[in-house]
């Protein structure tokens, strides 16, 4: 670790003991000007470092600079720096402060077996998802992630990695508190943790993630960064979606079944409670609808079934909801009803539109039915108020 002036020779203000494993010289060499740590950095090396810092300076943003060094023993080390750039009042850079790696194994890894760091790359290219390293610490900032994130999210790596991007930029608010806390207490509890949330994807359409990471501890076990990988659950959450929807809806007419319906109903009876409305329940079962379904087989049926559907819907409320109990079993639940005369103008609108024949498999078919209204009483429950709108059809 450690801190230093801004400008060549880059004199430095703090180093911490570690500086003698990387480099042979002890701290006090190096803050008594003794060892200037500029100097070590390869000839050939110095100006692309340089270079790069200015370019961080410019653009006033963190950096990482990796570079070799000629150690006091004469063998070469290389270093991954990781620092920040501090500007005074006036804005210009005033100091650099950060901390360095040896990464000379690593380095040396790489340039001895280029084929692991191809196959290494293979592997994550064919994860089915997107792997990254980030810091420990909200915000999350990415150290690596994989080409896959701008399939997820439309966006380049790079802009990830140089923090011009940022997966928080595509949640809302409310999303990034919640998942910063779901994330901090599962880390409180254990190293790893799992969270899903949706983001908006560069296209403007929605994608589901799941987002699983792990602590990565130093020898010291102190932590240095998150390694994980987000996964596109956007198709499962549509089958889920999907399910839930088949779950509470009428496959053949899709109008709420029997479950929704009761569901719906509980929740009208109670904000009428609060809003002093009146609520009634219509229970309409089709006349002849037997007779159609034996002469003409299922079939027929089903369709007379949908075309009375798209004419119950057409005359009622926006607020009304209208549900398939049975096989030709019909519920409306009609809130914020200012009297009982409003249910009653209901009823003969749904009766009105069984005057026309329905063209079923070619030929008309009329139908008629049978309505019954139950009004809501105060503190009743959603399944008193359906049985006795069943008696009164």
């Amino acid at each position: 670790v450690y801190r230093c002036k801004a400008t060549p020779p880059y004199d430095d203000e703090f180093v911490s003991e570690a500086i003698y494993d990387l480099t042979g010289y002890t701290t006090a060499e190096f803050l008594d000007g003794r060892v200037l740590y500029d100097e070590l950095i390869l000839d050939d090396h110095r100006a692309r470092t340089d270079d790069e810092l200015d370019v961080a300076m410019r653009e006033r943003r963190p950096f990482v600079i990796e570079y070799p060094i000629r150690h006091r023993d004469g063998s070469v080390r290389w270093v991954a720096e990781h620092g920040r750039i501090l500007f005074d009042e006036s804005g210009a850079p005033d100091r650099l402060e950060g901390f360095m790696f040896d990464i000379t194994s690593r380095v040396e890894a790489v340039n001895e077996g280029r084929a692991v760091e191809h196959k290494l790359a293979n592997l994550i290219d064919n994860v089915p998802g997107v792997v990254f390293r980030c810091e420990a610490t909200p915000p999350y900032r990415d150290i690596f992630i994989s080409d896959a994130i701008e399939d997820l999210t439309g966006y380049a790596v790079g802009g990830f990695l140089d923090g011009t991007m940022d997966l928080y930029d595509l949640l809302g608010p409310e999303d990034q508190r919640r998942i910063d806390q779901s994330i901090a207490e599962q880390l409180r509890a254990r190293d790893s943790y799992v969270v899903e949330y949706e983001i908006t994807h560069r296209d403007g359409t929605s994608r589901w993630i799941e987002d699983r990471g792990t602590l990565i501890h130093d020898t010291d076990s102190d932590t240095r960064f998150l390694d994980g990988v987000l996964m596109d659950l956007t198709d499962r959450k549509h089958l889920e979606q999907r399910l839930a929807y088949d779950a509470a809806h009428d496959p053949l007419t899709a109008l709420p079944n029997r479950t929704l319906l009761l569901d719906h109903l509980d929740a009208t009876l109670a904000r009428a409670e609060r809003s002093g409305t009146r609520t009634a329940v219509l229970f309409l079962d089709l006349d002849r609808f037997k007779l159609v379904n034996d002469a003409m087989g299922h079939s027929a049926g089903d369709e007379l079934l949908v075309h009375f559907t798209r004419r119950l819907t057409s005359v009622l409320r926006e607020s009304d909801l209208a549900a398939r109990t049975g096989g030709d079993e019909f519920v409306i639940v009609c809130s914020d009803l200012a009297g009982a005369d409003e249910a009653t103008v209901i009823a003969r609108r749904i009766s009105d539109v069984l005057g026309d024949p329905f063209t079923v498999q070619g030929r008309s078919v009329f139908v008629t039915a049978s309505i019954g209204i139950a009004f809501a009483e105060r503190g009743a429950r959603a399944s008193d108020v359906l049985r006795s709108a069943d008696t009164a059809a």
